[in-house]
Formats: structure tokens, sequence, C-alpha cells
């Protein structure tokens, strides 16, 4: 991440069959106003910041789940943006799918 207002897009691809997904996204610097905006199959946009968690720790983390119990198949995507940024920010982006296995 560069410049304020700058957006890094990537996608996700979520197998069927998933009853829950995490995202774990965190940086270096506290002062750094980061975000993440997951957007899922049909458009359904999620927006998440540091201060989402009222833990102002450079770290967000988001687990998707579904009341139907299987989230959405298919390809979401994830925005990572910057504001008031005037340096390079190294970040992580970690994602986790889960499924249950029924007996």
């Amino acid at each position: 991440m560069r410049e304020g207002g700058e957006c890094a897009w990537y996608a996700l691809d979520i197998s069927a069959g998933t009853t829950q997904a995490s995202l774990d996204f965190s940086w270096e610097e506290v002062n750094d106003s980061l975000s993440c905006t997951l957007i899922g199959p049909g458009g359904t946009i999620f927006r998440f910041t540091d201060s989402d968690d009222e833990v102002m720790d450079a770290r967000v983390r988001i687990s998707v789940t579904s009341h139907a119990g299987i989230i959405p198949p298919g390809r979401w995507y994830c925005a990572i943006s910057g504001e008031s940024i005037r340096k390079n920010v190294c970040y992580s982006l970690i994602w986790y799918e889960y499924q249950v296995q029924k007996e």
C-alpha cells in the first residue's frame, strides 16, 4: 500500500459446502488507517476498520458465517485501502475456510 486512497484487490474463492470463512488482516503501525472491504457473490459488501472491534491494534479479524449454515460459494473479493497514508505500508492478509463434516 503506497498512498492514501490507493486500493489493492484480492480474489478469494469459497468452495461449495464452506460453513465459515475467516480473514485475518494486520499491519505494522497502529497509526496507519487501513480498511478491509469484502464483496461477496451477488454484490453483498462488508467493510471493516481497526476500530470495529474497539481495540486499536492494527489488526482486523473477520469471520463470515450464514444463518443457513453454508456460505455462498464462488468468488469473493477483498479490497485493502488506506486513508491519509504517505508512505509504504506492509500488511498481511490470511484467508481460512472451514467445512463442518456431518456424521
